[in-house]
């Protein structure tokens, strides 16, 4: 069961994780508008898995390997995702601007998310769409618009 600290404490995480993303997905157009689209989405790719072994060099163990056949290997397709989403960034951030990339992207992630936490995709717990839910939706799609147009 999660306590309210522990809420808390991922409230203020996930905050920081999206400054993160804002700077990131602005870095990595930067860095494509410099040397390709491409080129910078396998760069950062890169740069973030020798980042990810460093990290965890004490971590990975003779078990890793074995480990990696346990999970249902759909999981595995974040990763295509993450590339994706850096290539899409890459190419929208400089024609949009970060601000509306970011807003169209929060509301669609939004979107689904409200629809797979009321489904409950891939066996996660369901939390069911409510009126506030729908409120706050529209609210952001309205967000969206008036990024656009401002």
């Amino acid at each position: 069961m999660t306590t309210k600290a522990q809420k808390h404490i991922a409230i203020v995480s996930s905050m920081f994780a999206g400054a993160g993303l804002a700077i990131m997905i602005r870095l990595n157009a930067t860095l494509g508008e410099h040397i390709g689209i491409l080129e910078s989405s396998f760069l950062v790719h890169l740069v973030g898995t020798i980042f990810a072994l460093f990290i965890l060099n004490r971590k990975l163990n003779k078990n890793f390997l074995t480990n990696l056949k346990k999970p249902p290997k759909y999981l595995f397709i974040a990763g295509f995702f993450g590339v994706t989403m850096v290539l899409m960034g890459n190419y929208v951030v400089p024609k949009l601007g970060l601000a509306l990339t970011i807003s169209i992207l929060v509301c669609c992630g939004l979107t689904f998310s409200t629809i797979a936490d009321h489904i409950g995709v891939f066996g996660l717990k369901q939390f069911k769409v409510t009126g506030k839910r729908i409120i706050g939706l529209l609210l952001v799609i309205m967000g969206v618009l008036l990024i656009f147009w401002g």
